[in-house]
């Protein structure tokens, strides 16, 4: 809202010009993004470059993470799953830098938990079907962002729920199958 484009080689109007070869398609699709929104993805990326703290990875995957999740109710899930994937990859991204400068697991806490998070949202799908693999990668996660997390953490109830939900899938999960070892 609000928003025009001109740029300053076109004074009058904006145009978008399109060479083809043969008969145009039925439909075409131009997707942008709004100048502000574009700006806080190129600062957020900035800010998770070189030797940034975590956090920094954090606030970029959780822009991706928000960004996926408004394209997958916006009636794109395509553009849902390629902004998903950059959210994973701004996660962990921001593990690997901070487990090779030698970051605590306290520090590395916040970044585990985001992608617990982001692994929870794939849990049980549209038609209620649960995901064991993004389960167990919740899981995972979980118990590592618990090993960062102090006790008095407001953070810390929330994942450790999630880890509890993501055992219990696991377990229905094992003895549904019949698997008595990962059932015990």
């Amino acid at each position: 809202e609000g928003w025009a484009y001109a740029p300053p080689e076109i004074s009058d109007s904006a145009a978008i010009e399109w060479l083809f070869a043969g008969n145009p398609p039925d439909a075409l699709l131009f997707q942008a993004f709004s100048p502000a929104l574009w700006s806080q993805v190129v600062q957020a990326e900035q800010a998770a470059g070189g030797d940034a703290p975590p956090d920094a990875a954090v606030g970029l995957g959780n822009l991706y993470r928000q960004l996926a999740a408004d394209a997958a109710t916006g009636g794109d899930p395509a553009a849902g799953e390629r902004f998903y994937a950059q959210a994973l990859a701004a996660y962990e991204t921001g593990i690997r830098k901070a487990t090779a400068a030698g970051a605590s697991a306290t520090q590395t806490a916040s970044l585990h938990a985001s992608l617990a998070e982001l692994y929870r949202s794939r849990v049980v799908d549209a038609t209620g079907a649960t995901n064991v693999a993004y389960a167990e990668l919740m899981v995972k996660e979980a118990g590592l962002a618990l090993q960062g997390l102090m006790a008095d953490d407001a953070m810390r109830p929330e994942v450790e729920r999630w880890r509890a939900d993501g055992l219990r899938l696991l377990l229905t999960d094992a003895r549904r199958r019949g698997d008595v070892d990962n059932a015990l």
